[in-house]
Formats: C-alpha cells, sequence, structure tokens
C-alpha cells in the first residue's frame, strides 16, 4: 500500500508524514507499506512537494533509530518487489 502525502491524513510536516508509514507499517506489516509518491497528482494537497524530500523522511527515520532493514522496506524494496512482479512477462 503506498500511503499518499495529503496534509488532511498525514499532517502538515515530513516527519508527521514519515510517523504515519511507521504507523502503517505496525497495522498492516512492514512487508506491505511503501511511498505513494503522486506528487504531481495531489498539488498543494501533498507535503511532498518534491522527491527530494523522501531523502528527508529516511533521515527521520535513521534519527529515530527505525531499523535499516525495515527502512529499506518502506523506501524502496516493497515497491521494487511489487513492481518486478507486474512487469513479468505474460501478467495481467
Amino acid at each position: 500500500m503506498g500511503l499518499w502525502s495529503l496534509t488532511a491524513d498525514v499532517g502538515r510536516t515530513l516527519e508527521a508524514y514519515a510517523d504515519r508509514m511507521i504507523e502503517l507499517a505496525e497495522w498492516l506489516g512492514e512487508d506491505h507499506v511503501a511511498f505513494g509518491t503522486d506528487i504531481n497528482g495531489l498539488g498543494p494537497f501533498s507535503v511532498l512537494s518534491g522527491y527530494g524530500h523522501l531523502r528527508r523522511i529516511v533521515d527521520h527515520w535513521q534519527r529515530l533509530g527505525v531499523d535499516e532493514r525495515r527502512i529499506r522496506k518502506l523506501a524502496i524494496g516493497n515497491y521494487a518487489r511489487v513492481l518486478k512482479v507486474a512487469l513479468q512477462p505474460g501478467r495481467r
């Protein structure tokens, strides 16, 4: 599940978005959560105004002491795994 960065849901700071992702990973399991980064589609309603902000979120998790394995999953691993399966030839 990609977590969109809608301020009405996640708050108005990158840290609040990062904290909501960790909360979602607790609810659904860390193998099932990723960034929902449709920044262009969310416009002014997004706490993310550029993809460079994703680095700041990872930095926040590191400051909190989140396990590096979990950070890798949330930041790219889960998305990459699902994309790889979705792009397999013959998959509909």
